[in-house]
């Protein structure tokens, strides 16, 4: 994401999206549209994530059943309210 924003990216699939570009994308290509979530993308343990370009409220949780781990941090977040309720899936 911070490379996306240091070169402009963000704004371009803002308007993109905003004209009704379908942006799509897995695991951390999913959590990139909505406000934060879960990740591994800076390596382990499991952490929040915040800085997503939040074109879809709420927040995302990839991997939430398939890997251990996901599914007590994404519940302990939201419960804290460190991240907003969201999408958690498979």
């Amino acid at each position: 994401m911070a490379v996306w924003r240091v070169h402009g990216l963000d704004a371009i699939m803002r308007q993109a999206w905003e004209q009704g570009t379908v942006l799509a994308g897995v695991s951390a290509g999913a959590l990139c549209w909505f406000e934060g979530g879960t990740t591994d993308s800076f390596g382990m343990p499991l952490r929040p994530f915040t800085a997503g370009l939040a074109l879809l409220p709420g927040s995302y949780c990839p991997h939430y059943s398939s890997e251990p781990g996901r599914r007590p941090l994404y519940e302990s977040l939201v419960a804290d309210g460190s991240l907003p309720a969201g999408i958690a899936c498979r």
